[in-house]
């Protein structure tokens, strides 16, 4: 197990809640906050020196803060890198959600599928899975959102009225059951028109602002109270730190072309080196983001098909390490 996961494992208790909270702000938010704010001082000193003091005069002024003076600059330090951290990561979350909803907007340009995550569910674990999943898990309804530009064909003929023959009554008979067809929509899903007018709704994590949002944040809380093996945790926490090293990498970029004693060929590597970095860490946000929403539903699928089977066996191999006798 890597160490995220095992820090995040014990999730479902308040130790390990606060545990994660405390691990999620320190890799997140100060640490790359903290250099953010030393990439912001050193720019500062460049652009504003104070009677031509530079770099080095500062650094050996802070060599020289001792005792009680000391612990304050440190405390004003953290809580200084903490603002700055929030900052880093809500522009790197804005960026990261923008060149998103870029990339999902090309996709459909170019008609290529976008893929239902129910429609995954179905196709790994069976359609009788699949349709419990809104009955039980009612904020799953609006899972999938690209089905209102795009609906199934099974949401396609259900949004068809039905055209009564002759010899077919509009209701049934009092003793006649009613059946339900094959194509008849899942009880409690949302339809295509449902999905398209659904006011925004808000939304941390430049995620959208529909009611997928909440199917998601709905799956994470039941794996978290209900099932925290399969929690995504450790999914969130590598997200959030990647996110927030945007801005610190920019602010590199920066640094290599406005300092004026740097080598060209260094300078030129430095920028180059920022550029891949950033776009490598933005398409990596963005492919963990897709796969947590997804992660995240399958797991919830997944708890309902282990407590189904966990019901089917023997109860002799009930609990984990027995054998069948």
């Amino acid at each position: 197990m890597d160490p995220i996961s095992g820090l995040t494992a014990g999730g479902h208790s308040m130790s390990g809640r606060l545990t994660y909270y405390v691990a999620l702000q320190l890799t997140s938010v100060v640490l790359p906050g903290a250099v953010a704010l030393t990439e912001l001082t050193l720019l500062g000193v460049h652009f504003y020196p104070h009677q031509g003091h530079d770099v080095t005069f500062l650094l050996s002024g802070l060599a020289k803060v001792q005792g009680s003076g000391a612990i304050l600059f440190a405390a004003l330090g953290i809580g200084a890198s903490f603002v700055i951290g929030y900052a880093t990561r809500a522009t790197g979350f804005a960026l990261t959600g923008r060149v998103e909803r870029a990339a999902t907007w090309l996709t459909r340009r170019r008609n290529r599928p976008v893929h239902s995550d129910l429609a995954r569910v179905r196709h790994v674990l069976g359609d009788d899975l699949a349709d419990e999943l809104p009955s039980l898990h009612p904020a799953l309804r609006h899972v999938d959102p690209a089905t209102a530009t795009a609906p199934t064909p099974a949401t396609a003929r259900a949004a068809i009225p039905a055209t009564p023959t002759p010899d077919t009554p509009d209701t049934p008979t009092p003793d006649t059951p009613e059946t339900p067809t094959p194509d008849a929509p899942t009880p409690g899903a949302a339809t295509a028109d449902d999905l398209r007018t659904a006011p925004t709704l808000p939304a941390g994590g430049a995620h959208r602002g529909d009611g997928s949002v909440h199917a998601f944040e709905y799956s994470k809380l039941w794996l978290r109270r209900f099932s925290p093996v399969l929690n995504v945790d450790s999914m969130e926490i590598e997200i959030n730190i990647l996110v927030s090293t945007v801005l610190p990498f920019a602010l590199a970029a920066v640094e290599a072309v406005v300092f004026p004693r740097l080598p060209p060929a260094f300078r030129l590597v430095v920028v180059g080196v920022c550029v891949v970095a950033v776009v490598v860490v933005l398409r990596q946000a963005i492919r963990l983001r897709q796969a947590e929403r997804w992660y995240a539903i399958r797991n919830v699928a997944f708890d309902l098909s282990m407590r189904r089977a966990a019901t089917r066996y023997p109860e002799a191999i009930e609990e984990p390490g027995t054998q069948p006798g």
